[in-house]
Formats: structure tokens, sequence, C-alpha cells
């Protein structure tokens, strides 16, 4: 997951996808490739830069509906912060 600074948002980010609007609509429909988060996603893979969180999956289950929800999750910037 990918927090977006600009607008605050947070992001679902893999190695080749992601849920923001630019990739929906450019790296999908007209195969333009990647975002700037996946971007980062790989740049953070390759210098091993991730801070890991482990949890349970009916927190994971929350974390993604709020994403999804409203654009951001307080639980996961709440585990973040904590650690």
């Amino acid at each position: 997951m990918a927090r977006e600074k600009g607008s605050h948002r947070d992001h679902i980010v893999g190695p080749t996808s992601c849920d923001c609007e630019y990739f929906l609509f450019h790296g999908i429909l007209e195969g333009e490739g990647s975002c700037i988060h996946i971007q980062a996603y790989n740049i953070a893979s390759r210098n091993e830069s991730f801070r890991k969180i482990v949890v349970k999956r009916e927190e994971l289950k929350e974390i993604l509906t709020e994403i999804f929800a409203y654009g951001k999750s307080l639980k996961l910037r709440k585990l973040i912060s904590s650690r």
C-alpha cells in the first residue's frame, strides 16, 4: 500500500498494478505502462526500503474497506505511526 502525499490518499500497489485513477485509465485502458506509485513500489522493493506490517486477515479486510470507501485507512495509518 502506498500513501500519496499530494491528496493524502492510500493506494493498493503491487509491482505491476495500482488502484489509482491514472493507472486505471492510462495503464489498463490505454496500455501506457505504470504510474508513479508502481515506480515508487519497485524502487523501494529494489532498495528493500519497506516497512513491513503483519496484520490478521480481518484487519486487512478492514483496511482495504476503508481505502475503497474513504480513499484512506485510519487503521493503517495508526499501525504505521505506532511502529
